[in-house]
């Protein structure tokens, strides 16, 4: 059963605009990832979806169903929630059964799944124990078996994995990819991680504090962003330079790593940032670093002319380096991508 949003307009009480005008559609069994930072809306998207936060604008299909004023019990969706959605002083079983009691499960075929699904997860050896002893990892995974527990048409996962941290996080998010993708019916999956996005999707939507800055699939976003945000967001191990496009006899340029590159000659005179990986290489010019250290768990390197390059060799303490394939070009005003160049 598919999804579809249309013009999707939600604010808060007080007048913000969490989500505005936002359009996309959810095949059945497509999985669609919504990238964004903290307070990016993604949770507001999710929330409006499952009819827990009203629509101020625009429609909600699922399937050939207008749901948008419908009470989340009639939308048929499973929500898999930030914090897990546990309730502190119940048991796991109690976690696991009582949605399938709700839904008239007879007592043995209950009794039945949930051992069946415990022992899926790693939850069975705690079926009595209380959720708030359970660590984190623990409840990710509760949060998860109970998603597995139900035949819906829309799942909604809501960054369950935010709370965790480096490997653990990467071990976890590794560990339920398979249950994600086993999920049988439409998925839209908000996470803050590009690695978690461009594993479990099809089609990413970028958010920017609400706002849609772009969709398209994980190769489409990094080959092509379309504005300095998408870019930040999927290509986060470029280096970006600031500078005016300059002009002579032969035309509008700029320059990178001392390497002149020209643009159209309708650039000339607007103030760019240029986005370029760079890589070490015996066709690059020389550069003795200013400074280096780590940056996301790994080595870089800064050069004075701007450029940084990310490296697992020991610090030296010269570099010749050069741009890497595509350097994109945006305009600082309205911080849109002007153009590509190889």
């Amino acid at each position: 059963m598919s999804i579809k949003v249309e013009n999707l307009t939600m604010q808060y009480l007080y007048g913000r605009e969490a989500v505005t005008n936002l359009s996309f559609e959810c095949k059945d069994d497509e999985r669609i990832a919504v990238l964004a930072t903290s307070e990016g809306g993604k949770t507001s998207l999710l929330k409006c979806i499952a009819g827990l936060f009203p629509a101020a604008k625009g429609e909600i299909f699922i399937g050939e169903k207008q749901v948008t004023r419908l009470k989340p019990k009639m939308r048929d969706t499973v929500m898999i929630y930030e914090d897990g959605g546990v309730i502190k002083g119940k048991s796991v079983r109690f976690h696991l059964e009582y949605p399938l009691k709700l839904r008239k499960i007879n007592k043995a075929e209950r009794k039945r799944r949930v051992l069946e699904v415990s022992k899926e997860f790693g939850l069975y050896p705690m079926l009595t124990d209380i959720t708030r002893m359970l660590y984190t990892d623990d409840i990710i995974r509760l949060s998860f078996a109970r998603a597995a527990l139900r035949d819906a048409e829309v799942y909604l996962i809501d960054d369950p994995f935010k709370k965790l941290s480096g490997a653990v996080r990467e071990e976890l998010f590794q560990e339920m990819l398979p249950h994600i993708r086993a999920l049988k019916g439409s998925v839209v999956f908000a996470t803050s991680s590009l690695d978690e996005a461009f594993s479990v999707a099809d089609k990413v939507i970028v958010l920017n504090f609400g706002k849609h800055e772009q969709t398209g699939t994980p190769e489409e976003l990094t080959s092509q962003p379309s504005s300095l945000t998408v870019d930040r967001l999927v290509n986060p191990r470029n280096a970006r330079v600031e500078c005016a496009v300059l002009t002579d006899d032969s035309g509008a340029f700029i320059t990178l790593l001392q390497k002149r590159i020209a643009l159209p000659s309708e650039y000339a005179g607007r103030d760019i940032t240029a986005s370029f990986a760079i890589k070490e290489g015996s066709n690059g010019e020389s550069f003795a670093p200013i400074s280096h250290g780590y940056l996301g768990g790994r080595k870089y390197v800064l050069f004075p002319n701007g450029g940084t390059l990310f490296t697992d060799e020991p610090i030296k303490n010269a570099y010749s380096v050069a741009t890497h394939g595509k350097v994109h070009i945006f305009d600082n005003l309205s911080e849109k991508r002007l153009t590509s160049i190889i």
